[in-house]
């Protein structure tokens, strides 16, 4: 009888642990994939904003990846890519530093950002 009980066990575990979910997964992503960037040079798409202030954000960039908005803040940005609308061109690497203030943007360094 343990046997039984042990094998019909054995048996749900696996059954179940190989089923997959036929719902829609939305994809939300904190990164880009790598069709969002271009390939020849590294680059990524992205929007100035200063709209997320009272959010404790100065300044982010707005990045659309498959039709996902997704706020970066840089840790480092010069004064002149500081301007709110002004499409750029961006190289960067996700950051572990803190967010500090600004908990809706994930923080990047930006190693080179050209105005687009």
């Amino acid at each position: 009888m343990r046997n039984a009980t042990f094998l019909i066990l054995l048996v749900a575990i696996f059954a179940f642990s190989s089923c997959k979910s036929n719902l829609d997964e939305t994809k939300i992503s904190s990164t880009p994939d790598e069709k969002s960037m271009d390939q020849a040079n590294g680059f990524t798409e992205a929007l100035v904003s200063l709209k997320y202030v009272e959010q404790g954000c100065n300044v982010v960039l707005v990045m659309t990846i498959d039709n996902i908005e997704t706020l970066y803040r840089p840790l480092s940005l010069e004064d002149d890519y500081k301007v709110d609308g002004l499409k750029v061109k961006v190289n960067y690497t996700l950051s572990r530093a803190p967010q500090g203030d600004c908990l809706i943007a994930n923080p990047v360094v930006i190693n080179k950002i050209e105005k687009f």
